[in-house]
C-alpha cells in the first residue's frame, strides 16, 4: 500500500487536476481503513469532477464505515440526484417509510 500511496501522491504533484488519481488514492486509503485521508482525497476528486456518481458512492461508504449515517445518506442523495433527481426522492421516501414502520413496530411492542 505504501508504494501505491507514494506513486499516487507523486502523480498528484505532477498533474494536480486529474480527479481519477484522487479517486484512486481515496479508494486505496479506504480499503486500508484510513477514513479521514480517504475523505480528503474523495472531496478533492469531487471538486474536480462533481458529476462522477462513483465518487459519491465511495465517499458515502466511508461515512457509513465511520457510523456517520447522516452524512452517508446526504452524500448518497447527492450522487443519486446526478443519476436522476427522482431516484433521490424515491430513496428519501423509502427511508421515511422504513422509519415510520419501525416506529409503529416499537409502538406495538409497548402496548
Amino acid at each position: 500500500m505504501k508504494t501505491a500511496v507514494t506513486y499516487h501522491k507523486q502523480a498528484i504533484a505532477l498533474e494536480p487536476d486529474l480527479p481519477v488519481v484522487y479517486y484512486n488514492l481515496g479508494s486505496i486509503l479506504q480499503e486500508h481503513g484510513q477514513w479521514e485521508e480517504a475523505i480528503t482525497f474523495y472531496d478533492q476528486a469531487l471538486k474536480l469532477n462533481p458529476q462522477n456518481w462513483k465518487i459519491y458512492s465511495r465517499l458515502s461508504q466511508v461515512y457509513q464505515a465511520q457510523n456517520n449515517i447522516t452524512e452517508a445518506i446526504s452524500v448518497y442523495d447527492q450522487g443519486l440526484t446526478l443519476l436522476n433527481p427522482h431516484y433521490a426522492k424515491a430513496v428519501s421516501a423509502y427511508q421515511n417509510a422504513a422509519i415510520t414502520q419501525e416506529m409503529l413496530a416499537m409502538r406495538g411492542q409497548r402496548c
